[in-house]
This record gives structure tokens, sequence and C-alpha cells, in this order.
């Protein structure tokens, strides 16, 4: 794909209000996410790996803490387990798990928040952290500049993805706005495969939130090796709607399609972009 088609492509219609109202000091701001990961930009740190991305999750969480919400602009799962826990790499300090969720396009062609190269994948899931180190809370975290430690995984589609069908088989609980459900069967979600195997080669730089308010205090790590997805998988994400059941409607369920819910990317940035493996990349 070329990058001028990439470009339109990716250029949202129809884009949900989530991103209406963007006020001045995040349109001046420097370091708003997502970029395009320019590989040709990416500066080689070995640092990174001389202290290597250290993630932590055990195979099951505590029982009764993990919660599925459906937002009115994604899927979230609530994390409510302190032993999951990210450290090392780019990271000053421990930083733990708070909540996973996804973004989105129409097709397979978009949905990635960040590209490579400029080209998009299918979508992008965020482990979310907060920097337990400096913060008292989550609360506070996006007060400060490296308050929240945010994991990229893009989705390519491919194969049904086995541990990520435990969640997308209950989003059917949560197809309206608001609605909740907890995580729980016979077989317990494992988190840590929701991760590709290798985590050790991402780039990493200090961006922001890509959801309102946009504060800029995301350390970021969009890992390199993506996970398989299937259509299906894909289809029960898009099926999702941003209206509660009460409003529902044929109207505005047809109109309340959470079909696209990715940020453009923010082509006002100017971050320092960092790699701890040798460059080269399979396009998507």
């Amino acid at each position: 794909m070329s990058q001028s088609s990439t470009e339109q492509s990716h250029t949202p219609t129809g884009k949900h209000d989530l991103f209406d109202g963007v006020d001045q000091v995040v349109r001046e701001s420097v370091r708003q996410s997502p970029i395009n990961i320019n590989e040709s930009e990416a500066v080689f740190d070995p640092a990174l790996l001389s202290n290597p991305l250290k993630v932590t999750y055990p195979g099951k969480a505590q029982d009764g803490s993990l919660h599925l919400k459906n937002t009115g602009h994604t899927w979230k799962l609530s994390v409510g387990d302190p032993n999951f826990i990210i450290e090392g790499g780019p990271l000053f300090g421990r930083c733990q798990l708070d909540q996973i969720h996804a973004h989105w396009g129409p097709d397979n062609t978009v949905g990635s928040e960040h590209l490579v190269d400029h080209c998009a994948y299918a979508g992008e899931m965020h482990f979310v952290h907060w920097n337990t180190t400096k913060c008292e809370s989550i609360d506070v975290a996006p007060l400060h500049e490296d308050g929240l430690a945010v994991i990229g995984v893009f989705f390519k589609l491919g194969a049904p993805h086995p541990e990520l069908q435990k969640l997308t088989d209950n989003l059917k609980k949560i197809r309206f706005s608001g609605q909740e459900a907890e995580l729980k069967g016979e077989i317990p979600l494992d988190i840590r495969k929701l991760l590709p195997e290798d985590v050790t080669a991402y780039w990493t730089y200090e961006g922001s939130l890509t959801t309102p308010p946009y504060n800029d205090c995301v350390t970021w790590i969009v890992l390199k090796h993506h996970i398989e997805i299937s259509e299906d998988q894909m289809e029960a994400m898009r099926h999702l709607l941003s209206v509660k059941e009460a409003e529902a409607g044929t109207e505005s369920e047809a109109c309340g399609k959470l079909t696209q819910n990715y940020r453009p990317v923010q082509e006002q940035s100017r971050v320092k972009l960092r790699c701890g493996f040798n460059p080269g990349h399979d396009r998507c």
C-alpha cells in the first residue's frame, strides 16, 4: 500500500464524537498520540537491551477481579488485581495494569491508532498501566508526564486468537453502552497470552492519551510483533453499540454501531522514537 493511499484510507469519515472539541493546549502539544512510526527515524537505544522490559502477568487473575464494560466508545476490561506488573525497558519504577481496551475501524484496512511506515493494521489493543512508584493512585497518574505506561499490540487478520476468544465471546453481554459483565468461566483468561510471546522488540516514545482529555502523560511501548485475530472476532467488536439499551431501536442501532473508534495520527507531534532491536519490520 502506498503512502498516499494509506493516509487517505486512514482519514476518518464519520468519526466518533469522542474526538470532537480538542482544546488549544492539545493542538499545540508536540507529544500527542498516536504517531506514524517511521522506522528510519527510530533510534536504537542499547539501554533498552541491557535493561529489558519485564512483563509479570499471572496466569490467572484473582477471582472477581476482571470486569468487562461497554464504555460507549470501546470495550474495556478492568483488572482489579495488583499482581499484574511491568517494569524495566523505558520505564522508571513499577507500573500496574489497570485496564485493557481496543480500537478498530469499519473494515480491516484501517483501525490501528499507530501506523508503521504509514501502514495501518486492522486494530490495536492497549494495556494501560499506572506508575505505582510515582503516583498514589491511577486517578492522579495523568497529572504526571510519565504517570501512565501503555503497551500497544496490533491486530492482524488471520487465524482466531484462542485467548482473545474468551473475551469476544462475552461481548454479546455488553452490546449496549454502559452494560457490564464479570469475566469468568471454567477456563480463566490468561492475560499474558493476549500479548505476543516476544515483548522485547518494541518502539517507545513519550506521548499522550488518545482519548479525552489527551494528557501528555504516557510512556508508549508499541510492540513490533502483532497478534492474529479472525474476521469473526473483529466483527464481534464492531457489533458493539454506542447507545444505551433504553435508547435502542432499528435506526439508533444502525447509527450507533462502534465501527470506528480510533484517533488519527497527530501530525504535529515531534517525539523521540527509540527501539531496542535491529531495524526492519514486516509491513502489514
